[in-house]
């Protein structure tokens, strides 16, 4: 009962921002442990696997004083691009409780989009690390129009000429107030994943950051003795808000720096993980493994399956769901939760929650009804409310909403309706008890006919085939029919099946005018993915297009 308590407690605690709500919560929880890291930290005032509340505080607070004695400003934007580990996320809330705005940049990306992103935000002050120097920016003349370069990690791997953060932190004081933050007041700028194009800045306010993932974290039936892994990159909005909403659950977290699945089912055998976190495309390559190496892992200790950021297989769900157990009473097993988010850049995290409930089963498509105070409702083309079983645009409002794009007014004003609602470009339904439905994305749905086709719908019948590993649907042009779906698939290891089986095998499971025409088989580990592991369709049209195209 007494998580419950505290949770409780920090519900009606209105007061929490971005600056202090790390503070508020050793209040309420007091020292704990945080996370447990799969790569140690070797800070001089910081060398340790284990991170307590109280570490990370000294160490956020070293960094806040840091920081605003090299010039760091009330919103000035301090760009930060580390290998994804406790130190960036802490350094994130560093920037938070001085009042700037942090500018996580995902250290997957080359230099280009890096130069991009620093250049289009403006940022003043760029912290990286050795991996991100080594990998990526190769040379400091190739950032050297940054005012202030900071190197974070370790001391001995910092370049001549640019300051250490391990040296500059270890002379100042643990002790560092939170700004005064107004709700409304921007804390972040997190970047869009640029699958349709350039990447635009969502501006994150303290509210939005703060608001979904304090209920959400409050609701979820979490204990005290739970242990979430955690392998999202901080760098984008799902792993801060997770992050964030570990926090305010109070769930310590195992951090690996890089999604594996081999690894990620050896940590959960070995260290009894309760929670698991992750994205469609994790699960999917979690259950791959286990296909083929079922007997070497034990994961009856998970209590909580969770994801976000795209649509979610239902045979994925079940799948997932013969694995550990909400609660066991002797030789009863109760299944353990499967918990479905939905989310974006623009909506600073979670927007609704799925929760299954025995009395109320979910069809496929499901994502749960919107986290208060969030609000959801779908328009048609021509922005006007419709009625419950009507598919339309999914619109949002409410606090996670962003305030829009940074220095990109004109998209930003395109982004909203005139009444105040942001367009997702996601399109969906709500049913008669609310619950919000995803049909697909506006810009990948296919006319081919005079039909509306849904490739995620295409794709989710596509994966009952037993050799498909991944697949994506998209449109092509066509003649006459406008467009026509095709597909790219990789197979299981073991999979045996040609192009044209894929084709007929399509024609007699799926509609006709659904089913795709044609079928790309490509190797397994070649299929492109964006650094929050969605498939990049815009890749393989312009890779493989010109090979559906009937003339």
């Amino acid at each position: 009962m007494g998580i419950i308590v505290e949770k409780f407690r920090v519900l009606r605690d209105k007061n929490f921002t971005a600056a202090n709500f790390t503070e508020k919560l050793m209040d309420y929880y007091g020292d704990r442990i945080t996370s447990i890291l799969e790569s140690p930290l070797r800070y001089k005032v910081l060398a340790s696997d284990t991170i307590y509340a109280t570490d990370a505080m000294k160490f956020i607070n070293r960094v806040g004083n840091f920081l605003k004695d090299a010039g760091v400003k009330r919103e000035d934007i301090v760009a930060v691009c580390m290998e994804n580990n406790a130190d960036m996320f802490m350094i994130m809330l560093a920037i938070f409780k001085i009042g700037a705005i942090a500018l996580p940049i995902n250290s997957m990306l080359r230099l280009g989009e890096i130069d991009y992103i620093l250049k289009d935000s403006g940022a003043r002050f760029f912290i990286f690390d050795r991996y991100v120097f080594d990998e990526n920016i190769k040379e400091l003349k190739n950032v050297s129009y940054i005012e202030n370069l900071i190197m974070a990690g370790p001391a001995d791997t910092v370049l001549d000429g640019v300051e250490s953060l391990d040296i500059g932190i270890e002379g100042e004081p643990i002790e560092l107030s939170p700004v005064d933050m107004k709700p409304g007041d921007p804390v972040g700028i997190f970047y869009t994943s640029g699958t349709t194009g350039k990447p635009k800045g969502a501006i994150t306010t303290s509210r939005s950051l703060i608001q979904g993932q304090k209920m959400a974290g409050i609701v979820i039936p979490t204990r005290k003795s739970d242990l979430g892994i955690f392998s999202l990159p901080f760098a984008h909005i799902m792993g801060t808000a997770v992050a964030i909403l570990g926090t305010f659950a109070n769930v310590k977290g195992y951090l690996i720096k890089h999604f594996e699945a081999k690894k990620v089912l050896k940590v959960i055998t070995k260290n009894r993980i309760t929670v698991f976190v992750g994205v469609p495309a994790m699960y999917g390559m979690m259950i791959d493994e286990l296909r083929r190496n079922n007997g070497e892992y034990d994961l009856s200790s998970v209590r909580i399956w969770a994801s976000a950021a795209d649509a979610m297989p239902p045979e994925y769900v079940e799948e997932m769901r013969k694995y550990g157990a909400l609660v066991r009473l002797g030789p009863l097993r109760i299944k353990p939760l499967f918990l479905e988010a939905y989310g974006m850049v623009e909506l600073s995290g979670i927007a609704t929650l799925k929760v299954p409930l025995p009395v109320l089963r979910c069809k496929p498509g499901c994502i749960g009804w919107p986290v208060p105070p969030m609000k959801i409702r779908i328009i048609d083309e021509n922005g006007e409310k419709l009625p419950s079983g009507k598919t339309g645009e999914v619109v949002v409002k409410g606090p996670g909403v962003t305030k829009g794009y940074w220095k990109n007014p004109e998209k930003t004003k395109e982004s909203f309706t005139p009444d105040g609602w942001f367009r997702t470009g996601d399109i969906g339904k709500k049913d008669f008890w609310g619950r919000v439905y995803f049909m697909d994305r506006k810009k990948d749905l296919i006319k081919s006919g005079g039909y509306s086709i849904f490739p995620a719908e295409v794709e989710a019948e596509m994966r009952q085939h037993p050799d498909i590993f991944e697949i994506a649907v998209f449109g092509v042009p066509h003649p006459i029919k406008k467009e026509i779906p095709v597909a790219v698939v990789t197979l299981h290891e073991d999979g045996n099946v040609t192009e044209e089986e894929l084709v007929k095998w399509a024609k007699e499971h799926i509609a006709p005018y659904k089913a795709p025409r044609k079928v790309k088989i490509i190797e397994r580990g070649t299929m492109p993915y964006g650094p929050t592991e969605k498939i990049l369709k815009r890749f393989l049209k312009e890779r493989y297009g010109k090979e559906f195209i009937i003339s």
